[in-house]
């Protein structure tokens, strides 16, 4: 990912307006924070364009490593997590957790740096 895709991500996510601040999904976490609920771009396929998926945003702040959740349903394995994970998704909730003040910007390059790159 380029810096100024990265950048650009940034600024989405602080005009992105939050659709909800209750989560739409049970989740069994009481270590997780909420940290609001978004939607995936919409998507093209043969038939049309396709709405994207809801889903509630979290971080969890482990004793060794916070990391960030995306959850997708009330069905307990379908949801997304890790900082490490290369998806705009995933970027877009690790962003309103800096937003949040739970994360640091050093903390997303840590994990979404290509380190061939040069800023």
């Amino acid at each position: 990912m380029t810096k100024k895709e990265a950048n650009r991500l940034m600024r989405e996510a602080n005009k992105e307006f939050l659709e909800s601040r209750k989560p739409k999904f049970k989740h069994d976490c009481s270590i997780c924070v909420f940290l609001g609920t978004s939607r995936e771009p919409m998507r093209l396929t043969k038939n049309g364009e396709v709405p994207g998926r809801i889903y509630d945003m979290y971080v969890h702040k482990g004793r060794v490593e916070t990391t960030v959740v995306a959850r997708y349903s009330d069905e307990p394995s379908d949801y997304g997590s890790g900082l490490g994970i290369r998806s705009s998704t995933m970027l877009y909730v690790a962003l309103m957790a800096v937003r949040q003040g739970y994360l640091t910007r050093r903390d997303i390059q840590k994990h979404f740096h290509d380190p061939r790159e040069r800023y």
